[in-house]
């Protein structure tokens, strides 16, 4: 009967670097990729994500993939522009990154294979239990018994589906429309421009050397509208169909349990104005692997490290679904500046030179 010490259900950014992590300290590592049907938004990354990258062993291979960084972005709340910059230190100016998800994606798969991550290119359709206890993952063809099981399969909320597990919604419900469009122009948006409306914001950002990508969000109550090319980019030629999302926010009651970790959106989900979905993705794979590593190679309680890991994403999410909430008010031109002050909670303390 097969067995592994970590199975990781999902190979995002949080799926992929939790494995890293998990491998490079010693666990035998199953990580199960179930790959996107169509293209993901998340190209932008903050200035800070190169500490992440550093520590997974990646930083050199995404510099060779990024063309584009930006020192910050600009805000325009009805017509009132402002350049937020991310900020610098003794060893330069912080900047942030523009990378495909796809890119990202190759390269932290490929830091996996390095590090003896086994990848299985398989859908998990059930879970194991010993009594109250997750025990390991059912796929079409294997039973694979595990010391714990980390879910990063994302915003399906797997596990949680799966365990009957509560998935409490903390905002009304919203729906994110992306897509990506092409012209000469595509320069204008290399520092990325978040413009705010009376009903909600759009988010526009250079990707590659003639491409931009967009997010438009509708924040009004009962709002869910379809979303064409914003008339800011107007002239571009759009690529293929824009696509929407559900982004309402939501975190799973409890992140984690006996045997089991919540990672990325699987746990805990927040609307792209956060402005670091993926930095959280990596930063909540690389604590869940963490957690993991102590309580199989180190013997520490596990409900010890369950309950230290429950605590910091839970604090976390509601420090920023309460600055999220305030960004919504019809006051927010007089209490936040910017979305970027909302890049604080899970990188908190965090600088690219750290």
């Amino acid at each position: 009967m097969p067995t592994t010490d970590l199975a990781i259900v999902g190979a995002g950014p949080a799926g992929a670097a939790a494995a890293i992590s998990a491998a490079i300290h010693g666990l035998d590592t199953v990580l199960f990729d179930d790959p996107p049907r169509g293209p993901e938004p998340g190209e932008t990354l903050p200035a800070g994500a190169e500490v992440l990258f550093r520590m997974l062993g990646v930083e050199d291979a995404i510099n060779e993939a990024v063309t584009i960084r930006h020192r910050g972005h600009w805000s325009d709340w009805s017509g009132n522009m402002s350049f937020e910059r991310f900020g610098a230190d003794s060893s330069g100016i912080w900047r942030g990154f523009q990378i495909g998800r796809a890119a990202l994606r190759r390269i932290l798969l490929r830091r996996a294979r390095q590090v003896d991550v086994r990848i299985v290119r398989q859908r998990c359709c059930g879970i194991l239990n010993r009594g109250s206890a997750v025990a390991g993952v059912q796929t079409s063809t294997e039973r694979l018994f595990t010391g714990l099981v980390v879910d990063a399969t994302g915003a399906s909320h797997w596990l949680a589906r799966a365990r009957g597990d509560r998935v409490c919604t903390a905002s009304k419900r919203m729906v994110a429309w992306f897509g990506w469009a092409s012209s000469a122009r595509a320069t204008e948006y290399a520092e990325p421009r978040m413009s705010v409306h009376n009903d909600g914001w759009t988010w526009i950002a250079q990707t590659e050397r003639n491409v931009c990508a967009w997010v438009r969000l509708d924040s009004r109550p009962g709002a869910g509208r379809r979303f064409l090319l914003p008339e800011s980019l107007k002239g571009f030629h759009s690529l293929g169909r824009e696509r929407g999302i559900d982004v309402t926010r939501r975190i799973v009651e409890k992140q984690g349990g006996e045997g089991y970790f919540y990672a990325g959106d699987a746990g805990a989900l927040l609307d792209p104005a956060s402005g670091h979905g993926v930095v959280r993705a990596l930063m909540t794979g690389m604590a869940a692997a963490n957690h993991a590593v102590r309580i199989i190679r180190q013997a520490r309680p596990a409900q010890l490290e369950l309950s230290a890991y429950d605590r910091w994403i839970r604090a976390a999410f509601r420090r920023e679904a309460d600055a999220l909430e305030r960004f919504e008010m019809p006051e927010r031109e007089r209490q936040l500046s910017a979305p970027v002050r909302l890049v604080r909670g899970f990188a908190r303390g965090i600088s690219p030179n750290h």
